[in-house]
């Protein structure tokens, strides 16, 4: 269950980190005009994935709060339960849209989940920003709206540091993965 854990956190530091990279349009230091940066965060609060999607927002409203604080630029999330469910997460999708007038979305540890909301994502003209598992994100189901992660080593560990440091103390352990090139 330890291994799960960290695993989970890693994503949810991964989804979080590329919220981030996005943010950068609006105010700040990233350009823009200074409005408030609202952004719709997906995750299963209630089902199957539970406590995957709770360790993903705790993860992923740490690294929105500092990066607010060290950039200055105002961040409003709305963090809504897609139940590990397509329907359910489109359905939060279009309301996060439609009520919250967010500018952009992203979470979601389901690809099923994540290609449900990439679809709605393209159709309202909003980036999606997600780390599905599925090559179908990034291929036949490629949306100009759409962003799949692409997490490396380097960007993980500087979002895990970050979330680390507040959280954990000074001295912890965290496991990183590695990418091997095929011709």
């Amino acid at each position: 269950m330890k291994g799960n854990k960290r695993r989970d956190i890693l994503k949810g530091m991964a989804v979080g980190t590329g919220a981030v990279t996005l943010a950068g349009c609006l105010g700040g230091n990233g350009g823009g005009d200074g409005e408030t940066l609202r952004i719709g965060v997906t995750q299963p609060q209630s089902g199957p994935y539970a406590a995957v999607g709770e360790s993903n927002v705790a993860v992923t409203e740490a690294v929105l709060n500092q990066w607010s604080d060290e950039t200055g630029v105002e961040i409003e999330y709305h963090i809504e339960d897609t139940e590990t469910d397509p329907t359910t997460a489109t359905q939060v999708a279009r309301e996060l849209i439609s009520q919250e007038d967010v500018h952009m979305l992203t979470g979601s540890y389901s690809s099923a989940v994540a290609l449900a909301i990439n679809e709605v994502a393209n159709e309202e003209s909003v980036p999606y920003v997600s780390g599905p598992g599925s090559q179908t994100f990034s291929g036949e189901k490629c949306q100009p709206y759409g962003f799949a992660l692409n997490i490396t080593t380097s960007g993980t560990g500087r979002a895990m540091a970050l979330y680390a440091l507040e959280n954990l103390g000074e001295s912890f352990y965290t496991p990183t993965h590695t990418s091997v090139a095929r011709q």
